[in-house]
């Protein structure tokens, strides 16, 4: 292990307790700023930064530094890392004064120093989560090995933290899921057919007995008919917006196709979809969950207000966007589109992720959804 390099006792000492600090970090985000905290720390460092990875390239802005202003936070943003970059630097390196990391190359007003370290924070299967790239010991001695061992000691148990964390959403995921299914199951199999059942013993009496009370009641016996019709395509809303049964390992396009058999089948709706020639292999893993879920939230949407009989979904990737367009034939819009609840949360989840919500009227009537998020950001 790493940490054989180091024999200094008040480094172990330190080095035991920024594992502890790690410990209490209750997100990803947290975590990251635990790590290069603690590391510039250890390693005497003048600054530091920890890059999240996606595919083995940076996922912007998901940048912690110590020692930064935030300008220069703001200059590393956009970088990207040589291919193979990550396999080369293996369990860590360190670089010359003359030669520094790329990441870290030419960015404005950092400080001259002796030197580099950068190390990855690998997790199961040697998944490189992140990069940690460490600026000059504050002292002016170039890092060595010991300063490598302390380093890579917190970057394997960082390794350890984010594979916990991975497998605690899985878990969740897991259990939402679960928890969804069985919800949807139970309106579908008791609350759908309770209310059918009710709807077909009004019918009966309405045509056993269509002239009662003058025709009052044949009314209201309608109308009570009509509330029943309506609750019930309500609730099978309900159940397609909560039952995702398309395994979250699977494509993006494989899961549009098994959203389209359900929106055909139980909203009575023809949808048609288009995935982009490059999203399945560029498209982010969490991106691509979040985008799902909108999708379904788009699609009850459309089945409540628009009247529509036919939607056309795309997912494209736009520079380092992801961006879903829903567009039906239905009513199109009126003033007030865009207030509800719905439509605010997407519209709020995508600006959290750097993305927006845009409702459109395309040619020919109806209307267009464009909703965004920027691919990579949603840990």
């Amino acid at each position: 292990m790493p940490i054989r390099t180091v024999t200094d006792p008040t480094k172990l000492h330190s080095l035991f307790h920024a594992m502890l600090s790690l410990e209490r970090s209750s997100n990803d985000h947290a975590l990251c700023q635990s790590v290069i905290d603690a590391t510039c720390q250890l390693g005497q460092a003048s600054y530091g930064v920890i890059v999240e990875l996606t595919n083995g390239q940076p996922r912007h802005p998901n940048i912690c530094g110590h020692g930064l202003d935030s300008s220069q936070l703001v200059a590393l943003a956009g970088r990207m890392l040589p291919p193979g970059y990550v396999d080369d630097i293996e369990h860590g390196r360190v670089y010359a004064s003359d030669s520094p990391p790329p990441i870290l190359d030419r960015v404005p007003g950092l400080p001259p120093v002796s030197s580099y370290l950068v190390v990855p924070v690998r997790g199961a299967n040697q998944y490189v989560y992140a990069l940690i790239f460490l600026g000059g010991r504050a002292d002016g001695h170039p890092f060595g090995g010991e300063d490598l061992g302390l380093i890579a000691a917190v970057a394997q148990c960082a390794g350890n933290f984010a594979d916990q964390m991975v497998w605690q959403r899985r878990h969740e995921l897991t259990a939402l899921a679960a928890e969804r299914e069985r919800v949807a199951r139970d309106m579908h199999d008791s609350v759908i057919h309770r209310l059918f059942g009710a709807g077909l013993s009004l019918q009966t009496v309405l045509t056993a007995e269509p002239h009662l009370e003058d025709g009052i009641t044949p009314r209201i016996i309608k109308s009570v008919v009509e509330e029943i019709d309506a609750t019930i395509m309500e609730i099978r809303t309900t159940i397609f917006e909560l039952d995702d049964s398309s395994p979250y390992e699977s494509s993006i396009e494989a899961r549009l196709d098994s959203i389209i058999r359900e929106m055909t089948t139980r909203l009575g709706v023809t949808v048609s979809a288009r995935v982009g020639a490059e999203v399945d292999g560029k498209l982010d893993p969490e991106a691509a969950k979040t985008i799902v879920a909108a999708l379904r939230e788009l699609l009850a949407n459309v089945a409540r207000h628009s009247h529509a009989t036919t939607v056309d979904i795309a997912v494209d990737l736009q520079g380092p966007d992801a961006v879903l367009t829903v567009t039906d034939n239905g009513v199109g819009l009126s003033d007030g589109d865009g207030t509800g609840r719905g439509l605010r949360n997407l519209r709020r989840r995508a600006e959290q992720h750097g993305g927006n919500l845009e409702l459109l009227t395309p040619p020919g009537g109806g209307t267009r959804v464009r909703w965004s998020i920027r691919n990579g950001e949603m840990l």
